[in-house]
């Protein structure tokens, strides 16, 4: 008979993370799926060998043995998961301070589940409100400025954009010495670079 080894799909979901780099890869939700259900049977085994044996049986040892590696199993299952979800929402959390929501580019907005969307939604809703409240631009560089005024190079077509000291034609190549705080967001996008 074939033998079910515990976790595997759970430590394949931290494999492909690690495959993937700093980028989001599609999230695998059969895998999670199959995870939550491996961890549900890791659960029900260990709960009917304990009802089966009754009480007592934690003297036997083959008993404690079997006991043991279930609740291990079921331990990094957990885990993994937890590992996967996290790194993945620490990722979409970097997009979010360093584009802003609406910045996420469509292949990144394409490998994201759907709570994985609806919390990017909400976890920036939650950083505009309280960048209004307190009146700070908190997606700004956290370095003091070295000078107010920056030179820009135009790295895709904007046309015509207006900024609080007045509107700017952005096509691609064009040069522009403009106030830092006002492009800032423009760079992080990749439509501007600084020369």
């Amino acid at each position: 008979a074939e033998r079910k080894q515990f976790t595997t799909t759970a430590i394949e979901l931290l494999k492909e993370l690690k495959r993937s780099g700093n980028q989001l890869p599609r999230y695998d939700d059969s895998a999670v799926r199959k995870v939550v259900e491996e961890i549900g049977v890791l659960y029900e085994t260990i709960t009917a060998a304990i009802q089966e044996f009754g009480p007592g049986c934690e003297n036997d040892e083959t008993f404690a043995s079997y006991i043991c590696v279930h609740h291990h199993s079921l331990l990094r299952n957990k885990r993994c998961l937890l590992a996967y979800l996290n790194y993945r929402k620490r990722i979409l959390m970097k997009y979010r301070w360093h584009l802003g929501w609406a910045g996420v580019p469509i292949e990144v907005q394409d490998n994201m589940s759907p709570s994985e969307k609806k919390f990017l939604t909400e976890y920036d809703q939650i950083i505009s409100e309280y960048s209004k409240t307190v009146n700070v631009a908190l997606n700004e560089t956290m370095e003091p400025p070295k000078s107010l005024y920056i030179e820009v190079r135009v790295l895709k077509d904007c046309g015509e954009v207006q900024l609080d000291s007045g509107s700017v034609l952005m096509k691609p190549g064009m040069t522009h010495f403009l106030v830092r705080s006002e492009v800032e967001h423009l760079i992080r996008q990749g439509v501007l670079e600084q020369v």
